[in-house]
């Protein structure tokens, strides 16, 4: 008998280990993680929040999300997770969920509340029911809609062009501006003004439809959000309409160059050129509009901005071109900028003064610069030879940028030069305007 016992010994031993592993990793007290996200203090009709819950160790049971006020409870939310594996542990170890609060259709009124966030685990403890966190959020419920109104008058905009709305709003309000259709601009703050006033500029793209609707908009802290419509006049215009021949040489000399940029490219030259001038046209102002999402919140810029100087207009704003080769017509694009041409190489100023945010080869556009001028205002200098600044460099008024050139899908040595309000491209010539700055802008400024 006694040559057993040493086996039996360490079988029992192994048996003990097991036991004791799985009582430490089943039988684990350590509590889910919870968020909410943004650490909301108030809440409106309505109002979207994240909640995240994670639990490394027995992974996620159950997440609910209920509102109380005043001894009522109002379930929100409620997920459960599922399990498997050889110790039945939670599969899901991390997730995060939006959750939408409506606490008036809830039957919850204005007031003190509790954003209630409860996750519990697959952990035995507690009699086989986990580990349980909960996160209790006092927040105020509050639904009445921001005050906001204009300020500014003679709101007189032309088809392409640009405006600029003055405007106050009361209380807490982080987010406001113009909608022109479904098209936010941003507001800021009023340079020197007193606080609650902003000034947002805002755009009429060439194609909008003359019965565009255009209002000021406000959202508070707490997810109210207000409309309030302005007085304004649209003057409506007719673009010129041109016909651009494509030649052999220009294509044997451009698309390869494209190519070399754009590898994706594939087909003859005539097909590369349908898909840069169609294609690659529309991603390309997809990542103008994308740098020009964001701006600073100051005005850089002062006065009317710089033309090129001795320098003839070649093509102009909005202008609709009709692309043929072989007499054929192969494609269509709308001119959003203006052509500028004077000697090879000229010197490019900077039409005003600002902040570079990008500088690169831009597909269409060729090397480029974008320079920010604060509160939503842009310029663009494309189809460049050379390139002197770089992004986050300030610039003043007139500061040679680099020089004219071809690069991009340019015929021949010249400025394509482009301004742009929130992202959407204006005509440039009423940046060119000092009595359009003075009317437009200086005279709302300084009421």
């Amino acid at each position: 008998m006694p040559k057993y016992r040493f086996p039996i010994t360490i079988f029992g031993l192994l048996i003990l280990l097991l036991i004791l592993a799985v009582f430490v990793l089943k039988f684990e007290f350590f509590k889910p993680e919870v968020r909410i996200i943004p650490d909301v203090n108030r809440v409106g009709a309505e109002k979207t929040v994240t909640i995240t819950a994670k639990d490394r160790l027995s992974g996620i049971r159950e997440i609910e999300v209920n509102l109380l006020q005043g001894g009522k409870k109002v379930g929100v939310a409620k997920q459960s997770f599922p399990r498997g594996g050889l110790l039945l542990r939670g599969i899901i170890k991390r997730h995060s969920t939006p959750v939408t609060l409506r606490p008036l259709a809830s039957g919850l009124v204005d007031g003190e509340a509790v954003l209630r966030v409860s996750a519990r685990d697959y952990s035995w403890w507690g009699w086989f029911s986990g580990n349980r966190r909960i996160v209790d959020k006092k927040v105020s419920i509050d639904s009445r809609p921001p005050n906001v109104y204009g300020l500014s008058t003679a709101h007189n905009i032309n088809l392409g062009g640009s405006g600029l709305v003055v405007y106050q709003t009361e209380g807490d309000v982080p987010v406001s501006g113009v909608f022109v259709g479904q098209k936010f601009y941003r507001g800021y703050p009023k340079p020197e003004g007193p606080k609650g006033v902003y000034v947002a500029y805002f755009a009429l793209p060439w194609d909008a439809p003359a019965s565009v609707p255009l209002y000021l908009a406000a959202r508070d802290a707490a997810g109210n959000t207000a409309r309030v419509p302005f007085t304004y006049r649209i003057k409506t215009r007719r673009f010129r309409a041109d016909k651009i021949a494509l030649s052999p040489a220009f294509l044997e000399t451009k698309m390869p160059e494209l190519m070399q940029h754009y590898p994706d490219l594939k087909g003859n030259y005539e097909e590369v050129f349908v898909q840069v001038n169609h294609k690659l046209r529309v991603e390309n102002d997809r990542k103008v509009a994308e740098i020009c999402s964001r701006s600073e919140a100051k005005p850089l810029w002062t006065a009317a901005f710089l033309r090129m100087q001795n320098a003839a207009p070649m093509g102009l704003f909005a202008d609709q071109r009709t692309y043929t080769y072989n007499g054929q017509e192969i494609d269509r694009a709308v001119h959003l900028g203006i052509d500028l041409a004077s000697n090879e190489r000229a010197p490019i100023q900077a039409a005003n003064s600002g902040k570079i945010i990008f500088t690169g080869y831009l597909g269409i556009y060729g090397n480029t610069i974008i320079i920010d001028h604060g509160q939503g205002i842009f310029s663009l200098y494309a189809h460049l030879s050379s390139v002197n600044v770089a992004p986050g460099q300030m610039v003043e008024k007139g500061m040679v940028l680099g020089c004219s050139g071809s690069t991009g899908l340019a015929g021949g040595d010249h400025l394509h030069f482009s301004m742009l309000v929130g992202g959407t491209f204006v005509n440039p010539v009423e940046w060119w305007d000092a009595h359009w700055i003075q009317d437009n802008v200086t005279m709302k400024l300084s009421n």
